[in-house]
Order: structure tokens, then sequence, then C-alpha cells
């Protein structure tokens, strides 16, 4: 499929690498108290921990600072060694962040006392993740982990397929294009939330080349 195609749910286009799901006259998704509460009660179960010990080991390889968007309960800020700020829309998450002097907003400052980003369960949320990618510097990594479609035709039958609250569906080698565009190259990409549990969940590490 070399052209966009349009299929007949919302407004989801298709191309070979990359879809975009933006539906016509969207409800804002609640990034609310419910949101917030969910990942408070997933932080201390079996598949949680090994995700964030995983997800710990895979960044600490590369940074010993970073900022996590997107911090769903705050798990991995709690979890790492590295040195962790934390930047969320969720007014939860942000209460809880300021309150634990981990807020940093990437929007409003210039200077980044950080050396990674991480987007876990993130970028998909996003219908344009350039405003903040934008922000990484050169040199820089950045860690995320997403949802990956072998064939975008598909994703209306996935678990993954999530009307307003996932924007953005991709396939392995759409999303390393995208990167790519923005020169970030990538270094290493691992199926470990897969192994633990997860349905279809890869985790990628780039990094920042101009």
């Amino acid at each position: 499929m070399n052209k966009k195609q349009t299929i007949l749910f919302g407004d989801l286009y298709l191309s070979s690498d990359l879809s975009y799901a933006y539906q016509k006259d969207p409800q804002p998704f609640d990034y609310g108290q419910e949101y917030w509460q969910r990942y408070n009660d997933l932080e201390n179960t079996e598949i949680s921990k090994k995700l964030n010990q995983f997800r710990c080991d895979f960044v600490e390889k590369y940074v010993d600072s970073l900022l996590d968007v997107g911090i769903g309960s705050g798990a991995f800020i709690k979890q790492t060694k590295a040195k962790a700020y934390g930047f969320d829309i969720n007014p939860f998450a942000v209460e809880y962040l300021k309150k634990n002097n981990l807020f940093f907003d990437p929007y409003e400052n210039k200077i980044l006392p950080f050396s990674g980003w991480t987007f876990w369960d993130c970028i998909e949320h996003m219908k344009n993740p350039e405003s903040i990618l934008c922000k990484v510097k050169k040199g820089q990594f950045v860690f995320l982990s997403i949802p990956i479609f072998s064939d975008l035709t598909k994703v209306k039958q996935s678990k993954h397929y999530k009307p307003n609250e996932h924007v953005l569906y991709f396939t392995s080698a759409g999303l390393i294009k995208y990167m790519n565009k923005m020169d970030f190259v990538c270094i290493e990409i691992s199926d470990e939330e897969t192994v633990v549990g997860r349905d279809n969940i890869l985790s990628f590490a780039f990094k920042k080349q101009l």
C-alpha cells in the first residue's frame, strides 16, 4: 500500500508504515483522577514490577539522568537509579511531581538537566509528538515503549485500537523512519515487555544525531 488509504472507521489513515487516527470533532480524552488511579492500582502488580525493572535496566545502560514524559503513577521514577524528573498533562500526576520536587516542563525550560527522555506508553497518545521531540538535544537519548503492528490494516481488531486515546499506530519500520526524519538513530530494540506478558509491545532506544 503506497498511497494513504481512508478506512471506514473514524478518520483513520493508513500507509505502509505509519497511521494517524484523528477522529472528526473528537471529545478530549480524560486524563484525570480515574486514569491516575488506574495506574496506581497497577503499580504493585507482578507484571508492573517486571516492566519497571526492565525499563530501568534498559535506560541505565545509556544515561544517568532523565525526564519521564507521561509518568503513569510515577512507578518508573520511583524505581530508577537515574536522576529522574517528570512531565505530564494529568493534573494528579502533576500534583504528585510538584509535591516531590520532580516536575520539569520541557516547553518552558531551555536548559535540560538530563541526558535521556523516556516515553513509556506515551507517543501513541500524542497527535503531534514532534512538538516535544524537537526539544531533544544532539547526543541525548529517547527511550520509548509502544504497541507495534505487523499489519496496519488490522488496527481496528487490536486491543490497542483506542479511538481518541491512541491516535498514532506504527509498524516497527514506520516508527524508525518517523524518528529518522527528526535525526534520531535507533540503537536498540527489545521485546522484553511482550515477553513479560504485554501484547505486541516493543521498546526502542534512539539517539539524537544532529
